[in-house]
């Protein structure tokens, strides 16, 4: 059977919202410092990554339903409604996914010398995406969250992390932002009231989340990504980078 293309971070239609008019967009590399100009067909991409079947359940089963879902919440968003009817389970579904696609938990197992004998390394890839997914629905099992929809209205853009996530952990409540587009995010907040809600940030607000975002990246090791040059210039005049 022929390999095929993975997006092994982020699936295309998260990235496709990050592209400028020229349908490109700016990745930069925070460790490095460097920014270079990419696409969605580009980007992490790896030929090879997982098993067609696994890649067609990962497609089928979760991100057509989640993309879906997401056009559904511009269109609402688009038309100024009050509330979106949406399945929570198809957004907490797309959020343990990029637990699952965690660089750290896939380098864990493809390195390991005993494992790499036993399984190939498309078999480590399942392993790894599908263990981190069972292991985050573990982790959030018991705790009711609250979601909130954030209409990004300002100037300043969303910066997309290549984890698509920006979390900020405490010890009384956990939120975890899923960066959607340089408009949109959803607010994922633990332990909370199973509530689903819309709302707005302010300029500032937004700056920091991209700042967070930044600082994690880099400690992984990871990249950003943005439809804009000007907002990195932006970000590195408040040293944010």
């Amino acid at each position: 059977m022929a390999e095929i293309r993975s997006h092994v971070l982020l699936p295309k239609f998260i990235l496709q919202r990050f592209t400028n008019a020229d349908n490109f967009f700016f990745v930069y590399d925070p460790v490095a410092n460097v920014i270079k100009r990419s696409g969605p067909k580009q980007f992490n991409v790896e030929r090879g990554y997982s098993a067609p079947d696994f890649e067609r359940h990962l497609n089928k089963n979760i991100e057509s339903a989640f993309s879906s879902t997401l056009c559904k919440i511009e269109i609402f968003l688009s038309e100024r409604a009050d509330a979106v009817l949406i399945k929570r389970s198809t957004i907490m579904e797309y959020f343990y996914s990029l637990f699952g696609r965690s660089p750290d938990l896939h380098r864990h197992l493809t390195e390991d010398p005993f494992l790499s004998l036993v399984y190939s390394q498309q078999e480590l890839h399942y392993l790894a995406t599908e263990g981190g997914m069972q292991e985050a629905k573990r982790d959030f099992k018991d705790l009711h969250s609250d979601i909130a929809i954030i209409n990004n209205t300002t100037t300043i853009d969303f910066v997309l992390p290549a984890s698509g996530i920006c979390a900020f952990p405490s010890d009384e409540q956990e939120s975890y932002y899923l960066i959607l587009s340089p408009k949109l995010a959803i607010r994922i907040c633990s332990p909370g009231e199973d509530r689903v809600a819309v709302g707005r940030m302010s300029a500032d607000n937004i700056m920091w989340i991209n700042r967070v975002s930044i600082q994690h990246e880099k400690l992984k090791k990871g990249k950003i990504i943005v439809a804009n040059k000007s907002l990195l210039n932006e970000l590195r005049r408040k040293q944010y980078c």
